[in-house]
């Protein structure tokens, strides 16, 4: 059986390279390659005669039919541009805001990969924590491709920032086949996590228990995953600049982690980290929350 993986396509720049990097992901895990692309109809500028200036003569019904005819040459110019680029025609176009698009789309498939969230890049049709959005309700891991650099491989060296965390250890386990087949995989443990047990406050209910590292050290290799281990003192709060130093000093070419943040209203929004981590990421950031 196939796997699955959802990209999300838009017109921003940045669409090429996102789509070519998804479908070398693809190519090397066997997996079936889907397009996203999203839009809405365009909303009329109203003037103080209540009519749009250079629409003025027009009935609002054509107005109307004129701007849903335009979003669909977008979306067929989208769907062909997808073509082109991944030899498919895998594609799915939906008049939605993307994260919707995607969340319903991605919900059945193994990944999903966006591009990196800038001010630059959000608008109407994809707001600015596309990301976090989509990681939240569609229960999926997200791969994040960054805007700027070239890159030659995605996978081959992995680092895997773990905090014995719920949130990285759901990244974990989402990652495994990718863990399996790295040439490297770099598992950089964060603050004392190597030695602390959870007991969920009972003082006697990690007596015969072993401490996370050693159980961690022994799931990779039941799993066949080969690994080295690297320790950063820094508190998962501080770990940020870390996690970006050891990428950049162990020549990784994929970042493996949990997506913290929490809920404001009806919005997740990313901690700290996590942020510290999208703004100047310069590798992939593959995250499950």
């Amino acid at each position: 059986m196939a796997e699955h993986i959802v990209v999300h396509v838009d017109e921003t720049e940045q669409c090429e390279a996102r789509v070519r990097a998804a479908l070398d992901v693809a190519r090397k895990r066997g997996a079936v390659l889907t397009g996203v692309y999203a839009a809405l109809v365009p909303a009329l500028p109203v003037v103080a005669a209540g009519v749009p200036g250079a629409m003025a003569g027009y009935p609002v019904g054509m107005i109307d039919e004129k701007a849903r005819e335009a979003l669909e040459e977008r979306m067929q110019r989208a769907r062909d541009g997808f073509k082109a680029l991944a030899g498919t025609d895998s594609f799915c176009a939906l008049q939605s805001p993307a994260d919707s698009a995607l969340v319903e789309c991605g919900r059945y498939a193994d990944l999903i990969v966006l591009g990196q969230s800038t001010d630059a890049n959000a608008g109407r049709d994809v707001p600015g924590n596309l990301a976090a959005s989509v990681m939240l309700r569609s229960g999926r891991p997200v791969m994040i491709i960054p805007d700027a650099g070239a890159r030659k491989s995605i996978g081959e060296r992995i680092l895997l920032a773990w905090n014995n965390s719920r949130e990285s250890t759901r990244a974990l386990h989402d990652a495994l086949p990718y863990l399996q087949s790295a040439g490297k995989v770099i598992v950089l443990t964060i603050g004392d996590v190597a030695t602390h047990v959870d007991t969920g406050g009972d003082d006697t209910a990690g007596d015969d228990t072993p401490p996370p590292l050693l159980r961690l050290e022994t799931h990779l290799k039941n799993h066949g995953v080969v690994f080295e281990l690297r320790e950063t003192p820094q508190s998962d709060r501080d770990a940020g600049p870390a996690i970006l130093e050891k990428l950049d000093e162990e020549d990784c070419d994929l970042l493996v982690m949990g997506a913290y943040g929490h809920s404001r209203l009806r919005e997740f929004v990313f901690g700290g980290t996590t942020r510290e981590i999208l703004k100047h990421m310069s590798v992939p950031v593959m995250m499950s929350h």
